[in-house]
């Protein structure tokens, strides 16, 4: 017969154990509840600033889309003259004086050879590293690594009967706005504007230099019926005969940003 004491000291023993096993699992269950919360914390967290950059993106795009959109009605409408839109600026930052791509033009037809050039300017919205561009009448995205892609193309179109070159000119003031609210950009034409048709072209060539490290957003735009070279990209009919008619309107647009209720 075991002593009394010994039963009672192993009864003690097991019930001790009981408990450290009891904590023991307390413990780990309630740190891989807290673990479980903190990691769905910081990926939800992640995700939501993943999702509101992404809608964000999306917003400026449409927005500077729409933009676009009414710089167009004043060039191809001599009567408008002035037109408003609102952008979401969402902590990014709206710039109007950059300098944007430079445009030279070699028009060789019946009565001579005529050369013209703009630099064009731009609107840029920035956010981090990414940013988007209305240049010459398109809009243009960049990415992380400073590639370009054409979101709307410029105006420049070739064929054997008609040609034309349609390009938006903004002045450059040096203004930029920064805030979390929405901003009012209003375009006005200054009266400044080249209006010009040839006849009987032998030969149109379209030279763009830009400051941005890739150009094929604007390389992108010429399409095959524009023949490549060093100095740029000639159009002069499919079989080299020529083009009847060529039309080159070039439109001043002065571009202001201000606070939008």
């Amino acid at each position: 017969m075991e002593p009394v004491n010994a039963t009672r000291s192993e009864r003690r023993g097991r019930e001790n154990e009981r408990a450290v096993t009891e904590l023991v699992g307390f413990v780990l269950l309630f740190g891989t509840v807290v673990l479980s919360v903190a990691l769905v914390s910081v990926v939800g967290v992640q995700s939501i600033q993943l999702h509101e950059q992404q809608q964000s993106t999306r917003d400026v795009d449409r927005a500077l889309v729409a933009l676009s959109a009414d710089f167009d009605d004043i060039v191809r409408s001599e009567g408008v003259r002035e037109r408003t839109n609102r952008l979401a600026v969402a902590g990014g930052q709206i710039s109007t004086g950059e300098p944007g791509p430079k445009v030279d033009l070699r028009i060789d037809y019946r009565e001579g050879t005529e050369t013209e050039s703009w630099r064009l300017g731009s609107v840029v919205y920035e956010s981090g590293s990414e940013s988007v561009a209305y240049e010459g009448g398109g809009v243009f995205r960049s990415g992380e690594m400073g590639e370009r892609t054409a979101i709307v193309e410029p105006r420049l179109t070739c064929s054997d009967e008609t040609a034309l070159v349609s390009l938006v000119r903004i002045t450059e003031d040096g203004g930029s706005y920064q805030s979390a609210r929405r901003a009012s950009i209003t375009a006005t034409e200054t009266g400044t504007a080249y209006r010009e048709t040839f006849s009987d072209v032998r030969s149109l060539e379209v030279g763009v230099e830009t400051d941005t490290a890739d150009t094929r957003g604007w390389t992108d735009v010429f399409g095959s019926e524009w023949t490549q070279t060093g100095r740029g990209w000639t159009c002069a009919g499919s079989d080299g005969d020529g083009i009847e008619r060529l039309a080159v309107h070039v439109v001043e647009l002065e571009v202001s940003v201000v606070p939008s209720a």
